[in-house]
């Protein structure tokens, strides 16, 4: 890897790295004052039930709440009900839900439901109508050390 490393009077400090891997690893807080421009983001956490030996590799949605965002298609049975299981971790990272369900080519008087919900780990979904298929957006406030400790 190659370091450029050059103080200019009025812009600050300027480091530039060229390197096929990380530009930069930083250990602790870091400040940026000003505009500050990516192509992409991600982030990694500590997984919520093993904090201590796993991780959870999220992308973010830009919002002035600390929020996640899970959609996907379930595919009904023949009474017009589907069951979702959710990851084991899914309550203990998440709060606050609010659901968006969506039928996909059904008459349009169709009502779908969230019919249960235990324990967090699965959704009992139920349509008035045998459909074929329902999306289904999940929004959720964040739940966890992370977030408690750096309030956005």
């Amino acid at each position: 890897m190659r370091y450029r490393i050059k103080q200019q009077p009025r812009d600050g400090l300027h480091f530039c790295g060229i390197n096929r891997g990380l530009a930069g690893d930083f250990q602790g807080n870091v400040r940026i004052s000003g505009h500050l421009s990516k192509s992409s983001g991600g982030f990694k956490i500590d997984h919520p039930l093993d904090p201590a030996n796993k991780y959870l590799y999220h992308s973010f949605v830009e919002s002035p709440d600390m929020k996640n965002v899970y959609d996907g298609v379930v595919a009904l049975d023949d009474k017009g009900e589907a069951v979702i299981d959710l990851p084991n971790w899914f309550g203990a990272l998440n709060k606050d839900f609010r659901y968006q369900l969506t039928a996909i080519r059904a008459p349009p008087q169709i009502r779908i439901c969230i019919f249960q919900r235990k324990y967090l780990t699965r959704l009992l979904l139920q349509t008035t109508v045998a459909v074929a298929t329902v999306a289904i957006i999940m929004i959720t406030m964040v739940t966890s050390r992370l977030q408690e400790a750096h309030q956005v």
